[in-house]
């Protein structure tokens, strides 16, 4: 009888081993001298039962927790050390969403393999041609199709159902979902973060719920539900006839069929976002929780509503977490003036991504390094010698940023940055 069999290599400190409290820190892609490193081994032992899979996963989770700094990431690192195949995979430029389907419900063990990708596009003269395509950026693309056609929301999206929909298509969506995370760690966070919950959990909490529905409405209509907020703090005891009449119009698109008053809105937010995103969307949802656990069917199970919240937290663009996973590569490091000049860019640049909004941060990383989550260990950013206000190169197969060693002002440099991200 085999099992699992978990050992650590690497650089760990003494006093781990012994057992006592050192060695902690490094998650994915950690450096240091605490490092720690796992690989697989099978080993001959006597179980009854056998132990099963799940068992070994959850004592690579559990017994080296202090490693993890997100439950999720470390499950799909666990999962991706056992696949060994590697397929090419065929994808039409004209088609990318319909092919990736297909390619998913017609060969159900995908799921358990590496890919590459070749991506066939026509030429000007007609002609076939085949380009390699980084796995990143066939996800992106397709979860940018599945949300202009099958999801509605803002800043996170909540699935759509109606009779149009074939019946197994949100089940392919969780077996994608699956293996774009066991692979790269890729995850499309434009996903409602409370469907995510309910997807995973099966069970949401009221506060995430009413934090995924304000993401969800557009602009106006949060600005609505903020005025209306704003005259219960004054001590309204009736909303104004404006508000009154903007909160009918906006809480209907919601599922609300009663009168919004200031004593009962709060009330009608969280019925709303029950309804909303999770009862008129729960088929989805099921479907999506099905194919998501197709392969191991029951390590969602150990999961908690505060590790979806982490992953999203690691995943999610945002400036500061961007710069976290920056590297600076100077082409002078002698404190000369042209360090002097790389440093005054750095700061120019990491000015212009701190005013970004999330699509623009979003359009950064897929420029980068071809996705629109933070999944990457590293981002690189080089500075090239003697250039002086160079138009921005991005060289996404090596995730790297080449700037000019100077720029003649914050203006300069964002106008660049912005006509190459508009390109």
């Amino acid at each position: 009888m085999y099992i699992l069999f978990l050992t650590v290599r690497g650089q760990v400190s003494s006093s781990w081993v012994r057992g006592g409290a050192g060695g902690g820190g490094g998650g994915r892609g950690g450096g240091g001298p605490n490092r720690v490193e796992f690989s697989i081994k099978e080993r001959t032992a006597r179980y009854s039962p056998p132990y099963s899979f799940i068992n070994c996963l959850l004592e690579y989770i559990y017994t080296f927790s202090f490693a993890a700094k997100c439950k999720i990431l470390e499950i799909s690192k666990f999962i991706r050390m056992q696949i060994q195949d590697k397929t090419l995979i065929h994808i039409r430029r004209s088609s990318v969403m319909s092919d990736v389907l297909r390619i998913y419900q017609r060969n159900p063990d995908i799921i358990q393999r590496d890919f590459n990708v070749c991506f066939e596009e026509h030429s000007r003269n007609n002609d076939v041609c085949h380009v390699p395509l980084s796995p990143h950026a066939l996800f992106v693309e397709f979860w940018r199709e599945a949300f202009a056609n099958f999801f509605v929301g803002n800043q996170e999206s909540v699935p759509t159902v109606n009779v149009s929909i074939e019946p197994d298509f949100y089940k392919t969506l969780g077996k994608i979902l699956y293996h774009g995370l066991i692979l790269i760690d890729y995850w499309p966070v434009k996903l409602s973060q409370a469907c995510a919950c309910v997807m995973v959990l099966n069970t949401c909490s009221d506060r995430q719920l009413l934090t995924s529905l304000h993401r969800t409405m557009s602009d106006q209509e949060r600005s609505v539900i903020t005025e209306a907020k704003r005259e219960i703090r004054s001590g309204c005891m009736e909303f104004s006839l404006s508000t009154t009449k903007s909160l009918y119009q906006v809480l209907r698109l919601y599922g609300n069929t009663q009168k919004p008053r200031p004593e009962n809105l709060e009330q009608l937010l969280l019925q709303m976002s029950n309804f909303y995103l999770k009862q008129k969307s729960y088929w989805a949802l099921y479907e999506m929780r099905c194919g998501l656990q197709s392969t191991i069917s029951d390590f969602l199970c150990h999961l908690e509503e505060q590790d979806v919240f982490t992953f999203y937290s690691l995943l999610t663009p945002n400036a500061l977490s961007l710069f976290e996973k920056t590297i600076y590569m100077f082409s002078a490091t002698d404190n000369s003036i042209h360090e002097m000049e790389e440093k005054r860019v750095k700061m120019y640049f990491e000015n212009f991504v701190m005013k970004l909004n999330c699509e623009t941060l979003s359009t950064l990383l897929i420029k980068w390094c071809y996705s629109d989550c933070l999944c990457m260990d590293h981002l690189y950013v080089r500075f090239l010698a003697n250039s002086i206000s160079e138009r921005p190169h991005f060289d996404p197969n090596e995730t790297t940023l080449t700037l000019s060693s100077v720029y003649t002002s914050q203006e300069e440099l964002h106008q660049l940055m912005m006509s190459e991200l508009e390109s």
